[in-house]
């Protein structure tokens, strides 16, 4: 976000220098031609408002043409808008606030069903905190049929997981 900010606050110091020199270029050589300093004056009160459309114009052209280059909408994807959300329930999960991060994992799967690394948090709360291992093999298993699984660690981690909660819930019986 501060790259972002820093990104839009030098893009306006641009386009204000830019209309500022232009304006005072041409208003000296009115001031010149009027023997006043007015048009100086006038000259750069005209830059400075003038430099605000101007930007929103040009952030309007950049926003386009850059989605037409890119592939995409200058926004976040969803998985990349939820990313930071399974941070977050990853982060509650280390301060053993469960039920928080038990429902932060929820709110990501109602969005993405099939999000890997989300099923496979769950699980480990669901294990962890609430030592609900039924439904954290539930989890797991779900997460093991995916086809989606974006990288093969994660699939390792669910079927180890996996025989470990079997392993527990043979010692309960």
């Amino acid at each position: 976000m501060k790259d972002i900010d820093s990104f839009a606050v030098s893009q306006y110091v641009r386009i204000l220098f830019w209309c500022l020199f232009s304006s005072l270029f041409i208003s000296t050589v009115l001031a010149y031609r009027m023997g006043s300093l007015v048009p100086i004056l006038v000259g750069i009160l005209i830059s400075i408002v003038a430099s605000v459309p101007l930007l929103f114009v040009i952030n309007r052209i950049s926003d386009t043409f850059g989605s037409l280059y890119s592939g995409r909408g200058t926004g976040a994807t969803l998985q990349e808008q939820l990313a930071g959300e399974l941070i977050k329930g990853k982060h509650l999960k280390s301060e053993k606030r469960f039920a928080e991060a038990l429902q932060t994992v929820n709110r990501i799967l109602e969005q993405m069903p099939e999000y890997a690394e989300a099923l496979l948090l769950k699980a480990q709360i669901l294990s962890e905190g609430f030592a609900n291992n039924i439904a954290a093999k539930d989890c797991l298993k779900k997460l093991i049929r995916l086809e989606s699984v974006p990288n093969e660690t994660t699939r390792q981690w669910a079927k180890g997981m996996l025989e470990d909660i079997d392993m527990k819930l043979r010692k309960e019986i």
